[in-house]
């Protein structure tokens, strides 16, 4: 079961993972931004209808840059998910 955005939060808090986090309402939904402390790179999330669902999802969603973005290339090897966060929100 997923663990609840206070849960999340406060496991991220307790770790010192919880760098910087903002969630912005546009007009066409919520949009959020989350960073850690440990790792350089950031996590976006959209939700039409639901701002936690944003925040979780920013959380979900962080990356860790590799060296493909300073290139301008991607590739699937790049791309770095969190092992502690993705536990968190699963």
């Amino acid at each position: 079961m997923a663990k609840s955005l206070d849960d999340t939060l406060r496991g991220l808090a307790k770790r010192g993972e919880l760098t910087y986090l903002s969630i912005l309402s546009n007009g066409d939904g919520f949009r959020a931004t989350y960073s850690p402390a440990t790792h350089w790179g950031h996590g976006f999330g959209e939700d039409p209808t639901d701002p936690v669902g944003a925040i979780q999802s920013a959380i979900k969603n962080f990356r860790k840059p590799g060296r493909a973005d300073a290139d301008i290339e991607t590739n699937s090897e790049d791309d770095y998910v969190d092992p502690e966060v993705a536990e968190m929100l699963s």
